[in-house]
């Protein structure tokens, strides 16, 4: 792939159980259909895309440690899924989470922006050294919020994070889920808290039963609203939006 240029879109949340991996590994088989794709379990120590994918765990990431990672190496870690999708998956063992370092994170994103045309990142919320540099050097953030105070509260910090550390604005999206109109907050209220959302991502409780079966709503369920609109988001940060 000699020239490529991947693109690499990072999904960070600022608090937990917003839906966040299931958004990644969603856009990830979304986007395999059209491009070579890779999902990357960066949400340590606790990795779910493993478990979420029905893919046998590996260490993954763990064993992409030290001065000799090279592409050899790195494809050797990566599992298949059925739609296609490529996962690398994040340490089963929690305790190796440690081994995981920036220097290792920002090493396997400039591989992988040579064997893939699309990386999607599910991020840990805490700002640590691996998250901060895949924030960094990702084209993409996705910013997921749910509808509810606690979450904005914490995602209008996310953002003065972003803006402190120079991660330009027009790189960071925010994702509204699990928007409907029993939740605490409506969409205008927290657009006018959080700026305007790249997408608003409806609650439904159909594609949750897929996610929590581990199955990919997007693949089954194809006419599905939340397919819809993330099949759209998909289309934009795979492509730039250009």
């Amino acid at each position: 792939a000699g020239g490529r240029e991947g693109r690499i879109v990072a999904v960070y949340s600022a608090k937990g159980g917003v839906g966040r991996t299931t958004i990644a590994v969603n856009l990830a088989a979304i986007a395999a259909a059209s491009k070579s794709t890779v999902v990357v379990d960066a949400d340590m120590p606790f990795c779910d895309v493993a478990v979420m994918l029905g893919v046998e765990p590996r260490n993954g990431l763990a064993d992409l440690t030290g001065a000799d990672l090279d592409i050899e190496r790195l494809t050797a870690a990566l599992a298949t899924h059925a739609s296609g999708v490529k996962v690398l998956p994040g340490p089963p063992d929690p305790a190796r989470a440690d081994a995981i370092t920036a220097p290792t994170v920002v090493k396997v994103m400039d591989l992988l922006r040579t064997v893939a045309d699309v990386t999607i990142i599910d991020t840990t919320c805490a700002f640590d050294d691996a998250t901060l540099a895949i924030l960094e050097a990702a084209d993409e953030i996705l910013l997921v919020c749910t509808p509810d105070l606690a979450a904005v509260k914490n995602t209008k910090v996310a953002q003065a994070t972003f803006k402190m550390l120079g991660i330009p604005e027009d790189r960071i999206h925010l994702v509204i889920n699990h928007a409907s109109n029993k939740a605490a907050l409506g969409v205008s209220e927290i657009e006018s808290q959080l700026g305007p959302a790249e997408a608003v991502i409806p609650e439904d409780e159909q594609f949750g039963r897929a996610g929590a079966a581990g199955e990919l709503g997007v693949v089954d369920l194809p006419r599905n609203p939340v397919t819809k609109t993330l099949s759209k988001l998909a289309e934009r940060v795979s492509s730039g939006g250009r």
